[in-house]
């Protein structure tokens, strides 16, 4: 489109098969049945803990190890594995995804499990298939969001567990199985605590220094196993620091350049064994050029007593490092994510270079359905800052924000999924997010103001049920699904549901 000679030149491309935010994972992630016989959730075997200020005390994360022979030449082998609340996996010491894993689910109906490809990750001889849980949303802290909600009382909870199973087949056309069981091992590794809202503390000093013993069987969360179909949460883009400054002696700020959601890591350099390094995130500054998190903090836990028992007195986004001391040392959070541009750096002996630390922006790996492009620098700024901002609010959940609420409201997937459509391809995305409400409505009928329901029902029609507003998200979905990619599939599914809650609207 062109308007005179002070007009606007504009190219639109709506693309068919663009290709996925994120880059390749280093084994194949596909979507394939597994019949899980044999397999069991296994667990480090520690009980739940009583009281509320014990979750904000160490806890390190589990670690669990399966050696396994391969005696012959492999035709194909895949690993079927879901770890809860998240999980990092590798074969032979290669990580096989480079993100946030699993997806978020009402775990009490259904647990998303992945399976990867990992044919050319296995060798002839002995291997070893390594997995460390994180808490994710299995196992939140008990804070009090606005002084009232408590995760830890509406959602499926456990210690963090673990279910996989390792199809190989051979060339000549026989066929092994590992499953997890109690031949699994299990020892505590270097994350000695991690949450998705205050944070993780890594204790470098732990590293090598494993203590392996049985794994034990547990129950497991009851929701019934079904493959991912939605995409996976991965690191889509990555960026060098703009730009370091030293607001007061010995404090280091880190300028990202742009507000995003996902983590940094940063080059710490060689440091003394023991040494504490304190990372907090923000998206604003101070007016003395410190980071100002107070945007970002959980639920608006902003002064003591608020959180809860033993929560901190301000619940902001915060990373630890304890160096093991020797030789130049790296760190990237694995089992949390930020809302965030600026990273302040406290407890460094030496200030950092802006190659030193790199941005790791975290989406769901939704493909691009168009591009925009402009002759006005201005509006490409602008639709690039919508595309990154609607980035940040997918992670396997669409959130309202990506730092201190995290949760899929309905009204605000109600408010934007043309405007998702248009830019990325959501099919199987809002189909997830369809089951997740019809899953938390299976018991009475009410749909729910967020799903995964977090509590939050005080504007609807009692119980857990939500206001209109955020419950018209289904129907919504289920609309534009239809009017977008021609789902029928989707609409028959859940017609029965959406008509069950209006009758129960009518009936008020």
């Amino acid at each position: 489109m062109k308007r005179g000679l002070t007009g606007i030149i504009c190219c639109l491309a709506i693309c068919a098969g663009c290709e996925s935010t994120r880059p390749e994972h280093r084994a194949e992630a596909v979507s394939a049945p597994c019949d899980w016989q044999g397999a069991r959730w296994i667990g480090d075997g520690r009980p739940l803990l009583e009281r509320d200020e014990d979750y904000y005390k160490d806890d390190p994360a589990p670690i669990f190890r399966c050696r396994f022979p391969v005696t012959k030449k492999v035709d194909a082998v895949r690993l079927h594995v879901v770890g809860l609340g998240l999980y990092a996996a590798s074969l032979n010491g290669v990580p096989l995804h480079d993100g946030l894993a699993p997806l978020w689910t009402p775990f009490g109906a259904r647990v998303l499990y992945d399976t990867y490809d990992v044919s050319k990750a296995v060798r002839r001889g002995d291997n070893e298939i390594r997995i460390e849980l994180g808490n994710g949303w299995y196992n939140p802290l008990p804070l009090r969001m606005w002084g009232r909600f408590n995760l830890r009382a509406v959602l499926t909870v456990g210690r963090p567990c673990l279910i996989a199973k390792l199809d190989v087949r051979y060339a000549d056309g026989s066929r092994e199985e590992v499953v997890s069981d109690t031949t699994w091992q299990v020892a505590t590794g270097a994350v000695v605590r991690n949450s998705l809202y205050l944070g993780e503390t890594y204790d470098a000093r732990r590293e090598g220094e494993l203590t392996w013993r049985p794994a034990v069987a547990v129950a497991g969360p009851a929701g019934a196993l079904q493959p991912r179909l939605a995409p996976p949460v991965c690191a889509y883009e990555t960026w060098r620091a703009k730009q370091v400054a030293e607001p007061t002696p010995g404090v280091y700020v880190v300028d990202m350049g742009r507000n995003f959601a996902g983590v940094a890591q940063i080059d710490l350099g060689v440091g003394a064994r023991g040494e504490r390094i304190v990372f907090r995130y923000g998206e604003l500054l101070n007016k003395d050029g410190t980071v100002n998190g107070m945007t970002g903090v959980c639920g608006q836990i902003k002064r003591a007593g608020m959180g809860g028992a033993g929560a901190p007195a301000v619940a902001e986004q915060r990373d630890e490092y304890i160096r093991r001391g020797g030789e130049p040392e790296r760190y990237r959070p694995r089992f949390t994510w930020h809302g965030f541009r600026y990273v302040q750096i406290e407890g460094l002996a030496s200030r950092p270079r802006p190659e030193d630390v790199t941005a790791y922006a975290l989406a769901s790996a939704v493909k691009d359905a168009s591009r925009f492009e402009c002759s006005d620098p201005m509006l490409n700024r602008l639709h690039r800052v919508c595309r990154d901002t609607f980035l940040g609010n997918l992670m396997g959940v669409q959130s309202d924000c990506p730092a201190r609420e995290r949760f899929g409201y309905g009204a605000d997937i109600a408010a934007t999924t043309e405007a998702f459509i248009f830019q990325f391809d959501m099919r199987t995305f809002y189909a997830k997010t369809i089951q997740d409400f019809a899953d938390e409505a299976a018991q009475d009928g009410w749909f729910t103001e967020t799903a995964p329901y977090v509590g939050i029902a005080d504007r609807g029609f009692g119980g857990r049920s939500g206001p209109i507003g955020w419950t018209v998200g289904v129907p919504v979905m289920m609309r534009d699904l239809y009017r977008y990619y021609g789902d029928r599939e989707v609409v028959a599914r859940h017609y029965e549901a959406c008509a069950r809650y209006l009758e129960l609207v009518k009936s008020k």
